[in-house]
């Protein structure tokens, strides 16, 4: 500890009073005081020289009252790591700027320190003493500043009194890692496997939630470095965002995510490529390499004739000269390409993951809370050097371990656990089911502002669904839009053009045992929306019918289409310029024909593009002249029409005229009567679109985001809109050929509770 006494002793008549530290009106304003200084003192850790005084300033501040405000957020009297009994208990708060070098005069990031560590004030030393609300205040401040505590010393953390605290706030890059799921990470996405074979397939990618990628992570922010000395010679130890510390334009939050390239990675990725080399042509990347030496050497038996024959007309080699060698060549080419591409996917898919996770966790939430004894923290393994440089890695590795004797982890990035194994929507969060039954809308900004409160960093995130939960299944549909700003605005209010948008819709269920004609109806919407190839549905129901059968074994299945800033700018450029007509009204017919529900019964409703090519010009007329008055029975004429023209297969004509039929959204009257106002939502959906557009252009401030989310959002309160919006969008996505810009994922875990939980990831490649 270093004593503060000659450093503050020309200002410690400013707190000479015979008051007592339980007195109101004591130190009453929210304001600390502030202490000039005259003089410095210094600790030296590591060959590191933290300097208090110097000419920056000291001040202190009196927690007496439960409606007493921690700027830190570090003091309360509940929710807080610091609670006090304001009958009997007060606290004394000091914060110091501090400036630091490294004493052989070199930049202090040799040192491993990615800290903002400047004679500017970007970095303050806080410390957090205890007393009895009976004390005198001059005698309490004396005693303090003699024995003043810093986070920097291991020392002082060793004698701190229990339930004293120190803190460390500073502007800099804190790294950790992350255990999470291969299966997680493939089902943000698989686009960029897409182009790699001559024919598009359906990729179907089973794995186990135990197959874990180490991924290390770096955040340039504000952070707080929070230690409380605890009972039992223990230390709680929290890491948190923090307030903007520094005063520049130009950063704001900055995150780098990727892979740790390990041993352990390599072996990973070619597990990876076997399962992918048999989901595609359903062989081992082995039993291919031995049929085509075994080709080349006039000795294959049969089935590898077969085999060798399959893959020559697949790769369209089967009439090229020399087919074997170039077919051998191709073979070694993909295996090249595969694992450069997972590596490519999983970083893209982390960093969107991440990122959004990360941008939502405001100043309350904990990147890392962790109790453990205060001997392992700047003894055994010394980990608080290390966390002085916010590097969190080697504690978290320890812990995942169990190397760290008698730690209790009590949240990880605001999560109860280190590692993840599963995962929703976006990323890195678990769906919740508890609140199935009932609409749901999340409007949620997280501000930023720098110190100067010339700039903003915002986050912006916009959702509306259903969740539903009679019996079984169980569910959700979703449509979620988040804006995001890659740092500070320009100007004091950000402009809508500083955004990054992303779009994301989705549905999710829940259910126990899938009979044939329930799995059929989830594949149903995985072709709708591009994840399955219809060709392929036979074999994914004969492969994984018998795995989702199964009595009592609970299913979960996700279907996500997700659309990048890039994939969301170009569509919403295209879908302005044309508004309420054209081919937004012609992809709009298709897209709701398609979206008519599946039903086995009947052969022009088994997939959607029977759907498309039998209902879509019924579409067509509805969106161009629908008469609200119109009776059901006669838009269930048009439709019985319409199929009679076609044949009437299965007798569909009279599914759809009969009016028991018309109550819910399996016929095209009962979809119009149970959707009353579809068309004004899709209008609204246009025209919210081009208000985006429009503002986006103009420069206009990031409020109009708001009212162009207003418009935008009615399709997604049904699930027959929301069906339409997904394919609508992914029609005009292979036009524009972005379909690499943007995700399509249907997910499949088989037995999620169990022992051993099954994965698989279904994208067409």
């Amino acid at each position: 500890m270093i004593d503060l006494s000659n450093v503050l002793l020309p200002l410690r008549e400013l707190l000479l009073t015979t008051k007592v530290l339980k007195d109101k009106d004591l130190m009453a304003d929210e304001t600390p005081i502030a202490l000039k200084t005259d003089g410095a003192e210094s600790v030296n850790i590591q060959g590191v020289t933290f300097t208090i005084g110097a000419g920056a300033g000291v001040s202190v501040k009196l927690f007496n009252d439960e409606d007493d405000k921690d700027e830190d957020e570090f003091v309360g009297v509940k929710d807080a790591p610091i609670i006090f009994n304001s009958e009997s208990e007060a606290y004394l708060k000091y914060t110091n700027a501090i400036t630091a070098k490294l004493d052989a005069n070199l930049p202090i990031a040799s040192a491993g320190f990615d800290l903002a560590l400047t004679s500017e004030g970007n970095a303050k030393s806080v410390f957090y003493k205890k007393h009895a609300n009976t004390d005198i205040v001059n005698a309490a401040f004396l005693q303090d500043i003699i024995h003043y505590h810093t986070i920097f010393d291991p020392a002082d953390i060793e004698d701190l009194d229990e339930d004293d605290a120190l803190a460390f706030l500073v502007t800099g890059s804190l790294s950790s890692s992350i255990k999470i799921s291969w299966s997680d990470i493939f089902s943000s996405s698989l686009s960029l496997l897409a182009g790699i074979l001559p024919v598009p397939v359906t990729l179907d990618l089973s794995l186990t939630p135990s197959l874990m990628a180490t991924v290390n992570f770096s955040v340039k922010d504000d952070f707080r470095y929070f230690i409380k000395k605890l009972p039992n010679k223990e230390c709680l130890v929290i890491f948190k965002k923090g307030k903007a510390t520094s005063t520049g334009v130009s950063a704001g939050a900055a995150i780098q995510i990727g892979l740790t390239n390990s041993s352990e990675l390599e072996n990973q990725l070619e597990e990876l490529y076997e399962k992918i080399i048999e989901s595609v042509f359903g062989h081992t990347a082995n039993e291919i390499d031995t049929a085509l030496q075994k080709i080349k050497g006039g000795v294959a038996d049969a089935d590898q004739e077969e085999m060798v024959k399959r893959l020559l007309i697949y790769f369209k080699l089967d009439k090229v000269p020399d087919s074997i060698n170039t077919l051998i060549a191709k073979i070694a080419a993909i295996k090249t390409i595969i694992p450069d591409k997972i590596k490519a996917i999983a970083n893209a898919s982390l960093d969107l993951s991440f990122s959004y996770q990360y941008k939502r966790l405001t100043e309350e939430n904990e990147i890392l809370s962790v109790k453990l004894p205060t001997k392992e923290l700047i003894a055994n393994n010394n980990y608080h050097k290390d966390l002085l440089k916010f590097k969190l890695t080697g504690l978290l590795d320890d812990l995942r371990d169990s190397k760290v004797a008698g730690a209790v982890v009590n949240s990880y990035l605001n999560e109860k656990k280190i590692t993840v194994s599963k995962s929703w929507g976006f990323g890195l969060q678990l769906f919740d089911f508890n609140l199935l039954g009932k609409d749901y809308t999340d409007l949620k900004d997280v501000v930023r502002t720098n110190l100067g409160n010339t700039a903003q960093q915002i986050s912006m995130e916009r959702v509306l669904g259903y969740k539903w939960g009679l019996g079984k299944p169980a569910g959700s549909w979703k449509g979620l839009i988040t804006a995001d700003m890659a740092g500070y605005s320009k100007q004091a209010i950000p402009a809508i053009d500083e955004f990054d948008i992303s779009m994301l819709i989705n549905q999710i269920s829940e259910n126990t045992r899938l009979d044939e004609d329930g799995f059929r109806d989830l594949i149903d919407l995985a072709v709708l929306w591009g994840a399955i190839k219809v060709a392929d549905v036979t074999a994914v129901v004969t492969k994984y019918l018998p795995k989702v059968n199964v009595k009592d074994k609970k299913v979960l299945t996700e279907h996500k289409l997700l659309f990048s800033p890039a994939a969301f700018k170009l569509l919403m450029q295209t879908i302005s310029s044309i508004g309420w007509s054209g081919l937004n009204l012609k992809y709009l017919a298709m897209a709701m024909g398609a979206s008519m529900t599946y039903i086995s019964d009947y052969q022009l409703r088994r997939d959607p593009a029977a759907r498309q090519q039998t209902y879509g010009g019924l579409w067509l007329g509805y969106l161009n002249d629908f008469d609200p008055d119109t009776d059901p029975g006669d838009f269930a004429a048009a439709a019985e029409e319409v199929v009679r023209n076609m044949g009437n297969p299965d007798h569909l004509a009279q599914f759809e005229a009969d009016p028991g039929n018309w109550i819910f959204g399996d016929t095209y009257a009962g979809v119009i009567r149970s959707n009353p106002s579809l068309q004004s939502d899709l209008k609204d959906f246009i025209l919210g679109i081009q208000n985006l557009n429009n503002a986006v252009q103009q420069h206009s401030q990031y409020t109009s985001f708001n009212n162009a989310y207003k418009k935008i959002s009615g399709v997604f309160s049904q699930s027959f809109s929301l069906r339409t919006i997904g394919n609508f969008l992914m029609l005009y996505a292979r036009d524009l050929n972005i379909l690499s810009e943007m995700s399509q994922v249907f997910t499949i875990t088989i037995d999620p509770d169990g022992d051993t939980p099954e994965v698989v990831n279904f994208s067409i490649i």
